[in-house]
């Protein structure tokens, strides 16, 4: 009997809460539903910027080189990630870019709206202008890709930590070598043999 009477103090005590959530929530003409929605859609406002922000002034631009790419017209994709962000996660990118090669298989660039912080690079050149990053059926990148101090994965995904760089005034330069279709070949190669030899 006296659990009963717990479990119907708490159901009234979440209803009564419920209630007032949307009561105020009326008030304010928005319900709770509508004020997480745009919780999450201010996040990702905040957190992800696909267009070069104003120049900041008083500092020096990120300097950035990329080798290594299979066209010369294709678009290059670069991610950066904080160290708040999930890294890799195309949803939580702190900033994004597009750059068009500078010649026939390399791009350098300025960047000059990023504040001065501790970053990693993720970078893909859009070789088939499709938006997304081609891959084998085992998941290795199909188009040239890369990650900044030139990380090289193995079986698994890189991680923040491997990749993070310090840009300030006295270290604003970073190069990154893309990994091309014939590093990707031999991944999957190598994959293939490790399945074999499991299944024998």
């Amino acid at each position: 009997m006296k659990t009963s009477r717990k479990l119907l103090l708490f159901l009234l005590s979440c209803m009564f809460v419920f209630g007032m959530l949307v009561i105020n929530g009326c008030q304010n003409g928005e319900g709770p539903i509508k004020k997480i929605k745009k919780h999450r859609k201010e996040k990702t406002e905040k957190t992800v910027a696909d267009k070069p922000g104003p120049k900041i002034e008083g500092q020096k631009p990120l300097k950035l080189t990329i080798n290594n790419l299979e066209s010369s017209s294709a678009e290059v994709r670069v991610a950066f990630f904080t160290k708040d962000n999930e890294f890799l996660n195309k949803e939580d990118v702190f900033k994004r870019y597009k750059f068009k090669p500078t010649s026939a298989n390399s791009l350098t660039v300025e960047i000059d709206d990023l504040k001065y912080g501790e970053y990693a690079i993720s970078t893909y050149q859009d070789v088939d202008g499709n938006g997304e990053i081609e891959k084998t059926k085992i998941g290795v990148p199909k188009e040239p890709y890369g990650f900044s101090n030139d990380v090289k994965p193995g079986m698994s995904k890189p991680k923040f930590d491997e990749c993070k760089f310090t840009y300030d005034e006295k270290s604003n330069t970073q190069t990154i070598q893309m990994l091309g279709k014939d590093n990707s070949d031999d991944k999957a190669a190598e994959s293939d043999k490790k399945d074999k030899k499991k299944n024998s």
